[in-house]
């Protein structure tokens, strides 16, 4: 079975983000940084009350609660963006070139205009289906995502039966995923 598409940003970024929110390192590296500024900012405001700076103590004090709840939001944006800016830096030469994935029961075959590259299937660590991507999971946290876009519904099919059945990779699902820290 034998894919060819143009290979965008999104695939790249699609990858990075789901490693980024399965990550519990990054995750409670997150949540230490929100609880510490939150902590922090209300620590000033009640130093602030103390020496009768109502105003001020209002300010921290506000700042420190909408710290701790949009804290997540803003780390995710900058978290997105900081992968958006390395895709561009370091991919950018096979941005919008084709590519062609060739499936075989043992190997996937992974050939564009710069390389070749052959992967042993029995690599593979898992297989996860999302809404619009296939993310391969290779030893060594090495993957592959792959648009369901460039597939029709017997494609899938094959893509997902070669790989899961005659290899044995374990397979999740994964519909409702969206990418939060």
């Amino acid at each position: 079975m034998t894919i060819n598409y143009i290979v965008k940003e999104e695939d790249y970024l699609q990858y990075l983000l789901y490693s980024a929110s399965k990550n519990k390192s990054l995750q409670s590296k997150v949540l230490f940084r929100r609880i510490l500024l939150s902590f922090t900012l209300i620590l000033c405001g009640l130093l602030l009350l103390n020496r009768g700076n109502d105003t001020t103590f209002l300010f921290f004090i506000i700042a420190g609660i909408l710290t701790a709840i949009f804290y997540s939001k803003y780390a995710s944006w900058r978290y997105k963006s900081y992968y958006l800016k390395e895709i561009n830096k370091k991919y950018s030469k096979f941005i919008g070139k084709p590519i062609t994935i060739t499936l075989n029961p043992d190997s996937l075959y992974i050939a564009d205009e710069y390389s070749n590259s052959t992967l042993k299937t029995n690599s593979l660590d898992s297989i996860i289906e999302l809404v619009d991507f296939f993310i391969l999971k290779f030893h060594g946290e090495l993957g592959i995502a792959i648009n369901k876009n460039h597939f029709s519904s017997d494609q899938a099919q094959t893509f997902k039966t070669i790989l899961i059945k005659h290899n044995k990779v374990p397979f999740r699902q994964e519909p409702e995923w969206y990418y939060y820290l």
